[in-house]
């Protein structure tokens, strides 16, 4: 497990650890600007608890997962694209022979 936390989802801030021997461990707050969120943001048993609680950002997961979905798609509609352009060039250059023979005749 990756022992940093994710930096504040709403001022980009870093979150760091406090221990405090025999109790837990805190979790404090460097907030840039005016962040909602408190200096102290909260206090856990164990470091690995802290971690899975303040890395764990369901929305922020399903937001990535749509946007991997959409770039496949994006790259999917440029090769189609591409494609396209080509069958056009390629229809292009058919037109202007053809052009051609009929005013050579």
């Amino acid at each position: 497990m990756n022992d940093e936390l994710k930096p504040c989802p709403f001022c980009g801030g870093d979150f760091y650890f406090h221990e405090i021997e025999e109790t837990g461990i805190e979790v404090r707050h460097n907030p840039i600007g005016d962040c909602p969120i408190e200096p102290l943001l909260g206090w856990y048993y164990t470091k690995e608890i802290a971690l899975k609680t303040l890395n764990t950002r369901p929305l922020e997961s399903a937001l990535r997962a749509q946007l991997a979905e959409k770039d496949k798609e994006l790259f999917a509609a440029r090769e189609l694209i591409d494609v396209a352009k080509t069958t056009i060039r390629e229809k292009n250059t058919e037109i202007m022979r053809l052009k051609n023979l009929r005013s050579n005749e």
